[in-house]
């Protein structure tokens, strides 16, 4: 691919629940940078906070993203039933990240 040549990328780019490990945040987001349409196209990150790291770890995403370039929008978070009786609320939370280039 010729990054963001409108004839070879996506509208819409949706990697969902992805970002729960940090250590990938970069090559998530060169991956996502390479597949976007420049100016029109948007890709969608819902995720929710698995606890398998600390929470701002996960959310330092936003930052880099800005620092690659992209415009970030944060949706607002829909709250989910959790699956079983001891599983944490924050869990069932689905949080959207929208990026635009």
């Amino acid at each position: 691919k010729n990054g963001n040549d409108t004839d070879s990328c996506f509208d819409v780019v949706i990697a969902a629940d992805c970002i729960y490990m940090p250590h990938c945040h970069s090559l998530l987001l060169d991956s996502i940078k390479l597949l976007l349409r420049k100016k029109t196209g948007v890709a969608l990150l819902p995720f929710a906070l698995h606890g398998n790291t600390k929470d701002e770890y996960v959310w330092s995403i936003v930052d880099l993203a800005k620092e690659k370039g992209f415009e970030v929008a944060v949706l607002e978070p829909q709250q989910l039933t959790p699956q079983g009786a001891f599983m944490e609320s924050k869990r069932a939370l689905v949080n959207m990240l929208q990026l635009t280039l």
